[in-house]
């Protein structure tokens, strides 16, 4: 949808064909001027797009801040530093200026020059406002001043993505732009268009824009018109008319009569001068006065610039707070409902709970029983544990007894004799062995039911066992060879 044109030249037209896609933009309007009449940004601004002015006349920065709600307007000039600058206003046109120069040619016309200290501000110091954000345009509308406000931008990184600079001497179709274009193309930008009175200029970053802004306004962009659609042609009218106005200078020669009037003209001209010279000389120390009080104002002014920056700020964050406000009342709500659900799931763990509570206590009886339980087990278990150490007493002791008679049966064996009184002692000897083998058989039986960590123990004294057994098996065997004689009668 086509917008209505407020700017002098179509420049808004131009910029809202490259970026109107975009939802609520920003931008940097340095010579706003008036709020509504040749303004660039008023179509954006209808549109939800959101920026900062710099304009350092008093009449329009005051204008910009009744007619502009949530923008920025910094009463300033722009120039290579901080501080105070001299300004030419020229009241109720767009043609004021911060050029001396400039300045004299317009004073020579007959526009009405007031000359002003205002506030100064760089570029750079501006950007510094923007932070992060991404600026889409940059109008720079300063009469004569371009190369000094771009120069100003110093070391910042921001890259507005479109550039507009007016690049004609005021009031003609002179074009200036070779004194700062250079600034631009070396921050890396492209020249896109001139349109008559301004050039256009579009950041590598978006080089795809370029495309969009190097045609001028036409028929195609569906534009209206309003009622104040090339509002500076009287402005020319009246220098047109002043350069008609000014009067010959006489070439009849003068009387003597007229003679005589014209040196009394002088003598009072001559006076006049001097008084005049004497109200500069005053006017010059008021001017020095008034400077450090408008030093005290620039400083004062960047200030509120500041604060209505971040007064901004915070109407950004404050309406989206009212998004996150709703969004907690409708989590809140839910919340609520949660909580009488929950209530309803509390009753029944109660109940739960109750029944839990019964069965904790049958477990906790239970539980009682089974350390009981252990407790005699404990008890047992130390019995056993004495017990079994008698037994490995025990075991050491049949050990002795058991190399002990192996000891008596090798003696025995070694002393044996044909005497038949020997053997009958030695077979005695070996009954009451037998007698010895069976009881601490019984022992070993009664050990391993007992004590089956002393298996090895046992086995060895079975070894020992089994041999002695061997070797009374021998002596048994050999017993009829030493059978008693019968004694001779």
């Amino acid at each position: 949808m086509g917008i209505t044109s407020y700017a002098q030249n179509f420049e808004d037209v131009i910029l809202w064909r490259a970026l109107g896609h975009i939802e609520g933009g920003a931008y940097i309007d340095i010579g706003a001027q008036d709020p509504v009449i040749d303004s660039v940004s008023l179509a954006f601004h209808e549109r939800n797009w959101r920026g900062i002015h710099v304009e350092p006349s008093a009449q329009y920065a005051d204008l910009l801040r009744k007619n502009r709600v949530g923008d920025v307007v910094l009463q300033a000039a722009v120039s290579g530093k901080n501080g105070l600058l001299q300004y030419f206003e020229i009241p109720d046109t767009g043609i004021s200026t911060a050029e001396a120069e400039i300045a004299a040619r317009h004073k020579a016309t007959g526009f009405n020059i007031l000359e002003l200290w205002v506030p100064s501000i760089t570029l750079e110091s501006i950007f510094e406002m923007v932070g992060e954000k991404d600026v889409h345009w940059l109008k720079v509308d300063v009469e004569g001043s371009e190369k000094q406000v771009l120069s100003s931008w110093g070391q910042s990184g921001v890259r507005p993505w479109v550039v507009v600079v007016e690049s004609t001497l005021p009031l003609t179709t002179v074009q200036n732009h070779e004194e700062w274009e250079g600034i631009l193309l070396d921050k890396g930008y492209d020249f896109a268009l001139f349109d008559g009175l301004n050039r256009y200029y579009v950041s590598h970053s978006h080089l795809d824009l370029v495309a969009k802004v190097s045609v001028p306004a036409n028929v195609f962009d569906a534009f209206t018109l309003t009622s104040h659609a090339f509002s500076r042609e009287p402005e020319r009218d009246a220098a047109d008319e002043v350069h008609q106005n000014i009067p010959d200078a006489p070439t009849s020669e003068l009387g003597s009569e007229v003679r005589r009037d014209v040196s009394s003209l002088w003598n009072a001209m001559a006076s006049v001068r001097t008084a005049i010279n004497e109200q500069l000389q005053a006017l010059d120390e008021a001017k020095a006065t008034a400077a450090l009080s408008l030093s005290n104002v620039g400083e004062f002014s960047l200030e509120i610039a500041g604060i209505q920056t971040r007064l901004s700020g915070n109407e950004a964050r404050l309406h989206a707070q009212d998004g996150t406000n709703e969004a907690l009342s409708k989590s809140i709500e839910q919340v609520e409902l949660n909580l009488v659900t929950h209530k309803g799931l509390l009753e029944e763990v109660k109940l739960d709970g109750s029944s839990a509570h019964a069965a904790a206590n049958e477990h906790a009886q239970s539980i009682a029983e089974i350390q009981d339980r252990l407790t005699d087990s404990e008890s047992k278990y130390n019995a056993l544990a004495e017990k079994n150490g008698s037994l490995s007493e025990s075991v050491d002791s049949a050990g002795l007894s058991i190399r002990s008679l192996e000891a008596s049966v090798a003696q025995t064996l070694d002393s044996l004799t044909v005497r038949g009184d020997e053997i009958n002692l030695l077979l005695c000897s070996v009954d009451t062995i037998k007698m010895q083998l069976l009881t601490t058989d019984e022992v070993l039986k009664e050990m391993r039911l007992q004590a089956g960590q002393n298996e090895e123990l046992v086995a060895e004294l079975a070894l020992g066992l089994q041999a002695v057994s061997q070797t009374i098996e021998k002596i048994e065997s050999r017993r009829w060879l030493y059978r008693p004689r019968a004694n001779k009668t």
